[in-house]
């Protein structure tokens, strides 16, 4: 038992160092970038960065909601109302769960599609940045081009 205590007390700690680590190099970082790269090309890297945050995210909270929800609707015995899923047969159980999967589908096929469209957007307001040199503009596109 003291050992698995001690296991967790290390897992703590480096959680701890990492977070500590990083905000440090973030703190030295961004003067840097902000001297070199401009305010405007700053916030645009940053964006970027958030962006991918936030989407894995909802693609954790979105992978963990639907495994629960395939799940109950996989698994639910026939003529069992408990799981709050009404299953009179197999084949209603096996169409709600086709049902969830074509509607968790839709779902991204229309996030793509809008996400394609906000980049799109900022792929065009790049020119009005104040970036400077064109070989940082074009590489603000390249940039916005690879995280679509």
């Amino acid at each position: 038992m003291a050992s698995e205590a001690l296991r967790g007390l290390v897992r703590i700690g480096s959680n701890y160092t990492r977070l500590l680590a990083t905000l440090v190099f973030g703190i030295l970082l961004v003067p840097l970038l902000a001297s070199w790269l401009g305010a405007d090309a700053l916030g645009l890297f940053l964006f970027l960065i958030a962006q991918a945050g936030l989407a894995a995210i909802f693609q954790d909270i979105m992978r963990t909601s639907l495994i629960r929800e395939l799940a109950a609707a996989w698994h639910t015995p026939v003529g069992d109302t408990a799981a709050g899923i009404e299953a009179s047969d197999p084949s209603s159980t096996r169409q709600t769960f086709a049902d969830a999967s074509a509607a968790a589908s839709l779902v991204c096929v229309i996030t793509a599609l809008l996400a394609v469209g906000a980049f799109a957007v900022l792929w065009g307001v790049v020119g009005f940045l104040n970036i400077p040199g064109e070989q940082f503009i074009e590489a603000a596109r390249w940039m916005l081009v690879l995280e679509c």
